[in-house]
């Protein structure tokens, strides 16, 4: 049904990237890779561009903006470092816990 629904919507909107990177999502999630490429490939025929992901945090009364891919602000480097010490012990603690059954299974 979301495929059908996103075909007719391209028909209306072909200009759209959030159109296309539904569609492309919904094969994606259904294994369809030769769809995803046909649509990735659509989207660069028609000069269609997905527009980035954005997020924003409010720190002490100031709002931050960060898009997807974009180096251009001055603390990148810190956020990534910050970003690995973070997720780095989530991947441990689940390595882990993974370590920990695998041992009592083989007892």
């Amino acid at each position: 049904m979301g495929e059908r629904v996103a075909e007719q919507l391209l028909k209306i909107e072909s200009r759209d990237s959030s159109v296309h990177t539904l569609l492309a999502n919904i094969y994606a999630s259904a294994g369809r890779w030769v769809d995803v490429n046909t649509v990735r490939r659509k989207m660069k025929d028609l000069g269609v561009k997905k527009v980035p992901g954005c997020s924003s945090i409010e720190v002490d009364g100031i709002a931050h903006e960060f898009l997807v891919g974009d180096p251009s602000c001055p603390e990148t480097r810190e956020i990534y470092s910050m970003l690995d010490r973070m997720v780095k012990p989530l991947f441990n603690s689940e390595e882990s816990e993974m370590e920990r059954e695998e041992t009592v299974f083989e007892e």
